[in-house]
């Protein structure tokens, strides 16, 4: 979660000073500074991110698709090109909806890979 803030709000979180050996912290600081800097509540405990061997994903789920919302939408914490997240071209749309042109391949949750255990990703 830490990585996903940082990629589109790095003046909330200093990446590189993370330690991906420390998930509880990580966990509590992203979701400290998700409520308190974007109001979006804490729906995950950073315990149970570390207590748990896979934590719920429904709750992960819903937390992302809120981090999703706020990033994308317009005039909130969305800046810039990094905003504007298009699916990656090899994804098919739905039959009759055109299909739009990606403004860049760059993935904004690649990092967060190296910050979950290998069984959710």
């Amino acid at each position: 979660f830490c990585a996903i803030i940082h990629h589109f709000r790095p003046d909330l979180i200093d990446f590189a000073s993370l330690s991906k050996e420390n998930i509880r912290e990580n966990n509590k600081l992203a979701f400290e500074v998700a409520e308190q800097e974007l109001g979006i509540p804490a729906l995950l405990d950073p315990a149970d991110m570390v207590a748990l061997k896979v934590p719920d994903k429904l709750s992960i789920m819903t937390y992302l698709s809120q981090l999703y919302n706020f990033f994308s939408g317009p005039g909130l914490g969305a800046v810039g090109k990094a905003a504007v997240k298009r699916p990656p071209a090899s994804l098919s749309p739905a039959p009759g909806i055109k299909k739009s042109k990606a403004l860049d391949d760059d993935n904004p949750f690649k990092d967060i890979e190296q910050f979950m255990p290998a069984e959710v990703v």
